[in-house]
């Protein structure tokens, strides 16, 4: 399902404007009503989208390779501190 988002926090990096959702600016309630409403009433553009997001979760936000991606940098940072106090 695409999402509306306002553009603050992380919420923009999940969201890809105009592909997996819409982002729209904080506090501009019109925006936002639009942007529902452009979803609402375009079938195809919500099918698109959800489709678009459910793959982009998928490719971006495996918990297993999350989990991978973050064990391998803190042995990157750990390796370097270590060679720094050796050194």
């Amino acid at each position: 399902i695409p999402v509306v988002v306002s553009n603050i926090g992380g919420l923009k990096e999940v969201v890809e404007h105009g592909i997996s959702g819409l982002v729209v600016p904080p506090a501009v309630p019109e925006e936002s009503a639009r942007a529902m409403e452009t979803l609402i009433f375009n079938e195809n553009l919500r099918r698109e989208m959800g489709k678009n997001a459910r793959e982009r979760v998928l490719k971006l936000y495996d918990w297993n390779k999350n989990v991978e991606m973050m064990l391998s940098l803190y042995e990157n940072v750990l390796s370097s501190t270590s060679k720094k106090k050796s050194c």
